[in-house]
């Protein structure tokens, strides 16, 4: 991860690489049956949101490009599943490594040259 850059009018990021831009995540939603813990759960997603940056910008996040085969199950909604690729982002918060968005599909033809290479070792 080179960047992560923080959208926070649509609670979404867009994630940098070194062979480019991975592209936008899902929108995280907000919840709560009150306004207050609906407050609360904004507060919670843009500190996250801030600390996935800040871990990008220090070398301590990564873009792990998988197999679906290896990795079945992601937690984020529907999408397209026709690549047999799909990615997920990782970050260092204060020493534990969590997951930050998930990527339901990776479309090889988009891949920068030396990365679909890459994916073929």
């Amino acid at each position: 991860m080179t960047k992560i850059e923080v959208d926070d009018a649509r609670l979404q990021l867009n994630i940098h690489h070194e062979y480019g831009e991975a592209g936008k995540s899902s929108r995280k939603y907000l919840r709560g049956d009150t306004e207050e813990e609906m407050r609360k759960n904004l507060r919670g997603i843009l500190d996250e949101f801030a600390a996935a940056a800040k871990a990008a910008s220090a070398g301590r996040a990564w873009y792990v490009i998988a197999a679906r085969k290896v990795m079945p199950e992601l937690r984020e909604g529907p999408g397209d599943t026709t690549s047999p690729w799909t990615a997920i982002v990782l970050a260092d918060f204060e020493g534990k490594c969590r997951p930050i968005t998930f990527y339901q599909s990776i479309d090889r033809n988009k891949l920068d040259p030396e990365l679909s290479k890459k994916l073929d070792e």
